[in-house]
């Protein structure tokens, strides 16, 4: 059926974005959590995103927000910025913000596929 399909699309393209190439050719995949969370900075690239932000908008349909501690977006975020930070780039990909949360502080340009 047509939902099926756009269910099947959506995983497909997930999938598509966990795997990522660094510009110094390092390839990795992400995990589920993490792949959900680069969505989220990428779709508000420049934007500074709190913690509850960030969990609220990494959820998804049919799951409900867990009971989690401040400190887990932390480990998520800091997970996620050491897979995309490049050693030979001093500037940060993803920055923290003291007392706001954190903002990916990249250009982002949509690529049709």
């Amino acid at each position: 059926t047509r939902k099926e399909s756009s269910a099947a699309s959506d995983v497909y393209k997930r999938q598509a974005l966990c795997r990522l190439e660094r510009d110094d050719g390092l390839r990795f995949v992400l995990s589920d959590t993490e792949c959900r969370l680069l969505e989220v900075f990428l779709n508000h690239a420049n934007t500074v995103l709190s913690r509850d932000d960030l969990l609220s908008l990494t959820q998804t349909a049919g799951r409900h927000a867990e009971q989690a501690f401040d400190r887990t977006m932390d480990r998520q975020v800091s997970r996620l910025r050491r897979k995309l930070q490049d050693p030979a780039r001093e500037a940060e990909t993803i920055r923290t913000v003291r007392g706001g949360g954190y903002v990916l502080v990249s250009r982002v340009t949509p690529h049709d596929a």
